[in-house]
């Protein structure tokens, strides 16, 4: 039986950094963000279909007590799939120095259709549904490079629960779990303003090596509260 399940939190690093962005005092950021995903399905640890989606992002972080912050992300891509991704979460910013580690949890739901090809068996065309939820930790770590310039990573490890269906084929549910790495360098144009790049990988994948493999890089700019 073909079983394939969903867990994508793509470009996850959404860091505050205070004194070494000229934002003494802020409550927050928004980041706005122009997305490119690839989005590979592993059948026994091989690749077996692949996915390339353009989308938008958008990512607040915002203060609800220092150190205490809430984090929410929206994501929207399409292409040859649609692929949907909404977040919430805390997390607490703690400052050393120049770095800001910033350790977090909360949940994320997805949502994926697309069309399967199922060569082997003469099946073409299939509508490929997915929806997913479940919860991950976190922690990013950015280091201020100079006053107007940084650059952070962040791992994440999630875990899912998803509801599969191949319309007229199949449903099944399962569980599946794995590790996002991503990257991000930024620089602040004045004080309210900040431009950013930055790239992810995730793979998430169950008991049977069954699962996905994504990638996807970003462009935003962001504007401090």
């Amino acid at each position: 039986m073909l079983k394939r399940w969903l867990c994508l939190f793509l470009l996850p690093l959404t860091l505050l950094a205070d004194d070494c962005s000229d934002c003494q005092g802020c409550r927050g950021k928004i980041d706005v963000a122009y997305t490119y995903l690839e989005v590979d399905f592993i059948e026994a640890n091989r690749t077996v279909d692949s996915y390339y989606m353009k989308g938008a992002r958008v990512a607040i972080d915002y203060f609800i007590w220092k150190p205490l912050l809430f984090r929410a992300t929206a994501l929207n891509a399409w292409e040859s799939a649609h692929f949907q991704a909404y977040s919430a979460g805390l997390g607490v910013c703690l400052p050393y120095k120049k770095l800001y580690i910033t350790p977090s949890a909360g949940a994320t739901w997805t949502r994926f259709s697309g069309e399967l090809d199922i060569p082997t068996f003469f099946l073409f065309g299939l509508k490929n549904k997915f929806r997913s939820l479940g919860p991950y930790v976190a922690i990013d770590v950015q280091w201020c490079i100079t006053e107007d310039w940084r650059i952070g990573g962040s791992f994440q490890y999630s875990w899912s629960h998803t509801h599969t269906e191949v319309v007229g084929l199949m449903k099944a549910k399962d569980n599946s779990k794995g590790p996002t790495w991503s990257v991000l360098l930024e620089h602040d144009i004045n004080k309210k303003w900040s431009v950013n790049i930055g790239g992810a990988i995730n793979r998430s994948l169950n008991h049977e090596r069954n699962g996905i493999k994504g990638q996807g890089v970003k462009a935003g700019i962001t504007y401090w509260l």
